[in-house]
């Protein structure tokens, strides 16, 4: 069974034991999807509504690319334990001879890649949620601007925990350019959650 398949009681404990994984990233890519329920939650919640008739097409649009976000962030958990497992396999490989060692480091710095581009991805749709729930916030029900302000902080927190996972793999890559562009990548998502946090939070505090 995926790990995304099973229940909140069985996910959690299953994080809780002695089983490496579901780790950090598979926590965070599921606290990406929380955030993006979140957000979807305030959208339904407006869309129907006579007071908001004006903003029904967009709001279709940006609940739909939520669900999207929200799919592909439940896939992660199970792609971010398979990139582990590539890890733990290659440490696994045999290091008697020159030639081993070279190849089980090959292997190891291809696997790194592996483990730190799933967790960018985490975090970059955390970033396109932390987007929607802005946009939401703005045009939604104000009803719902506090289920919004907990889903942009928790795309948030999600992020920077996903960020961890994609900085501990990097030094196993041996790849100068791969670094440097996952670096410019999670600048590019910290900033936009940011300025997006600070966007839905300024909106509740004008209350």
């Amino acid at each position: 069974m995926l790990l995304s398949d099973t229940s909140i009681t069985n996910f959690i404990e299953k994080l809780a034991s002695k089983s490496p994984t579901p780790g950090g990233g598979g926590a965070a890519a599921l606290a990406g999807a929380l955030a993006a329920a979140l957000a979807g939650m305030m959208a339904n919640l407006t869309l129907g509504k006579e007071k908001f008739v004006q903003v029904e097409q967009e709001m279709k649009l940006l609940e739909g690319e939520l669900a999207v976000a929200r799919a592909e962030l439940l896939k992660l958990i199970d792609e971010d334990a398979n990139a582990y497992q590539m890890i733990m396999d290659g440490y696994a490989l045999p290091k008697n001879t020159e030639q081993e060692k070279m190849l089980r480091s090959e292997y190891l710095a291809k696997a790194a890649q592996g483990a730190a581009l799933v967790p960018l991805k985490i975090c970059q749709h955390c970033a396109k949620v932390a987007e929607l729930t802005d946009r939401i916030a703005q045009i939604g029900n104000p009803g719902l601007l506090t289920d919004a302000g907990c889903g942009a902080i928790i795309a948030g927190a999600a992020l920077e925990s996903a960020e961890l996972n994609v900085l501990v793999n990097l030094p196993l890559t041996h790849n100068e350019a791969f670094v440097a562009d996952c670096q410019k990548q999670l600048a590019l998502c910290k900033a936009k959650v940011q300025n997006c946090k600070e966007t839905v939070l300024k909106l509740i505090n004008k209350r």
